[in-house]
This record gives structure tokens, C-alpha cells and sequence, in this order.
């Protein structure tokens, strides 16, 4: 009865569902969305704890109205059906993919149930609706190229319309973004973020951009807007023109290569690194965080790195180098960060 009474309630109004699904980066997407789009339009989000069928209901419910332009809904899939049951409610407008991995193995036990389960957002979405998918993604892809859909738009860090930038000499490790706008000329904008996330994050936004003529100004003025959500590597300036860069909210495998690559390639003196356990790995812990270690081991040059936590020690003993420690406590692990800082 509630589901069917937030439906109603859209389907009552003007308001268009943008909504957001992926194996990582939802909530840095639907962050970027509202800042993004809240320069012109009222905007609300549906995201993070509130992000439950139920919950998505009952907040569309007590709190659309007519002065709302957009909502963006982050679809989070615990269960096999979960994305069927938002989109049934939604009706999407535009849905965006982010990625498709196999993040969670304790949830479900082959990567095709989870890109059949994501597509629900492509399946629901209202006649002339577009779907965004990541096309840096290959499962996405491989999907893609079997779909002769002109509403399937391929976002990408570097192709003939976006290339990406990064600032290496600055201070700060702002990201660029250097775009070629639809007056042929190509334009450089920074963002207030570091992260491939926000990257993407602005991708998408570029992608509204264009659908809602923006003027070049306002581009400006909404990039710059666009921050990383809290936990979601988050840049701060430290002491020395150092940098501390803290991405702890959750993780797999996929999402740490990211974020590891991305340090790995900042042009700074020292790098050290602070590794937690992935959770929510199942039978696959073990397993996960051993090939962590092997692409740590074989890909990247940290001068130290550490490992907190009993599943974290499973990358240490992979990488095996007198420059990794390992700890179950965070005041050994405080203490020896200091130390090598």
C-alpha cells in the first residue's frame, strides 16, 4: 500500500527520477547530481541510509511536491529484486549505471544475477527515458555492444568529447576536467574534489549539461559545486604540503585498485598507505585480499604501507616486503603512522 501511494504521488506530479545504481560510486554520483543540477533546479535526493524501498516511499510521501524539478534516487540492491521494486515505484526518466562488478559475493553468487538485477533501471525507464552507463566498465560494455538502443548513452574518462586532467604540480591535487562544449571550443574547469568518483560524477552532470542547455557559466559554477561525500575519498591538506586522502567508508576489490592507482599516480615524494579489511566478501575474503596484495605487489610503489585488521593481514603477507606492517589495533597502527610519517 505505501509503495503504491509514492507512486501515485509521482505519477501526480512534474517532478523527473533520475536514478542511480552500480557496484561503487552511487552515492559520490548522486552527490555530484544535486549540487550540479541545484544551481537551476530543486532537487532532492533519496540516498545513503534512506535508501531502502521503504524508505524511499515513505520520504516521497510525506515530502514531494510541486516545487521539486528532479529527484535522484540512489538504488541500492541487497537482494535479487530489490532495483524491480524501486523502478516499479519510479518510473525512471534517466538511469545511470556506475559500475558492475562482483562486489558482494555474500549476497549473490554469480556476476550475471547482478548485471540482470542492475538493468532493471534500463528495463523500467519512461518511454524516450535515457540510460548512462559507465563505458570504462567492461562488463557494461560487453553489454552494451549487444544493444543497438539509441536512449543507451556511453560515458567515458577519455573520448572525443572528455578527457580528464590532473593538476600533479598544484598544491592541492585538484581534478581537472577539460571539455569540448558544443561551440567547438574545448574548456578547462577544476573541481573542488580529488578521486576518480568525482570524475565521473562530473561526467554525468556533463551529460545534463548538454540535455538542459547550460550555459558555459553555469557549467562553471556547478562543477565547482560538486564535493566527494563524507568517508568518500575526502582530500585534506596536512601539515609539510602533504596531502591525506580518506576513503573509508566501504570497499572491494575493484573500488580499492581505483583508489590505489590513483595515489599510486600522484606526484608526490612519500606515499603511505592505510589499509582496513573489505567486508562482506563471504567465502571470498581470503581470496579477495590476497590478489589485493598481488596488484599492490606487482603495480604499485608506496614507500610504506600499512595493514589494519584481521582479514588486511591476508595483503600484507601477499606483498611480503620488510616496508609492510600489519596491526589489529588502531591506537599499534596510530603509532606506527606517525612514526613513518
Amino acid at each position: 500500500l505505501i509503495e503504491e501511494l509514492a507512486k501515485k504521488c509521482i505519477e501526480n506530479s512534474n517532478v523527473r527520477i533520475i536514478a542511480v545504481t552500480g557496484s561503487m560510486g552511487k552515492t559520490t554520483t548522486v552527490l555530484a547530481l544535486e549540487k550540479f543540477l541545484s544551481i537551476k533546479y530543486k532537487v532532492k535526493t533519496i540516498n545513503r541510509i534512506r535508501n531502502s524501498v521503504l524508505g524511499m516511499s515513505i520520504e516521497i510521501i510525506n515530502e514531494l511536491n510541486d516545487s521539486f524539478d528532479f529527484i535522484v534516487v540512489e538504488m541500492q540492491m541487497d537482494q535479487v529484486g530489490q532495483i524491480e521494486r524501486f523502478c516499479k515505484i519510479t518510473i525512471p526518466d534517466y538511469s545511470i549505471i556506475t559500475s558492475i562488478n562482483f562486489a558482494h559475493y555474500s549476497r549473490f553468487n554469480s556476476i550475471e544475477t547482478i548485471i540482470d538485477e542492475k538493468l532493471q533501471v534500463y528495463n523500467y525507464l519512461k518511454i524516450g527515458g535515457k540510460l548512462l552507463i559507465n563505458a570504462d566498465n567492461e562488463y557494461l560494455m560487453d553489454w552494451a555492444y549487444g544493444n543497438n538502443d539509441e536512449r543507451i548513452q556511453l560515458i567515458k574518462l577519455k573520448n572525443n568529447k572528455h578527457v580528464i586532467e590532473y593538476d600533479v604540480y598544484g598544491r592541492y591535487n585538484f581534478n581537472r576536467i577539460s571539455v569540448l562544449l558544443d561551440d567547438g571550443k574545448k574548456y578547462n574547469f577544476e573541481l573542488n574534489t580529488v578521486g576518480l568518483g568525482t570524475l565521473y560524477g562530473a561526467l554525468y552532470s556533463l551529460f545534463f549539461a548538454k540535455e538542459l542547455s547550460y550555459s558555459k557559466e553555469e557549467i562553471k559554477t556547478g562543477l565547482s559545486k560538486i564535493i566527494n561525500p563524507v568517508g568518500r575519498f575526502q582530500g585534506f591538506l596536512g601539515k609539510n604540503n602533504s596531502l591525506i586522502i580518506m576513503d573509508s567508508y566501504n570497499a572491494n576489490f575493484f573500488s580499492m585498485v581505483n583508489g590505489l592507482d590513483y595515489v599510486n599516480n600522484l606526484q608526490y615524494k612519500k606515499k603511505i598507505i592505510v589499509l582496513g579489511s573489505m567486508l562482506e566478501l563471504g567465502e571470498k575474503t581470503e581470496d579477495e585480499h590476497r590478489k589485493l596484495g598481488q596488484y599492490i605487489k606487482n603495480n604499485c610503489a608506496f614507500d610504506y604501507i600499512i595493514t589494519l585488521g584481521e582479514a588486511a593481514n591476508y595483503i600484507s603477507n601477499e606483498i611480503n616486503k620488510s616496508n609492510v606492517f600489519s596491526y589489529y589495533d588502531y591506537g599499534s597502527c596510530l603509532n606506527k603512522l606517525k612514526e613513518l610519517s
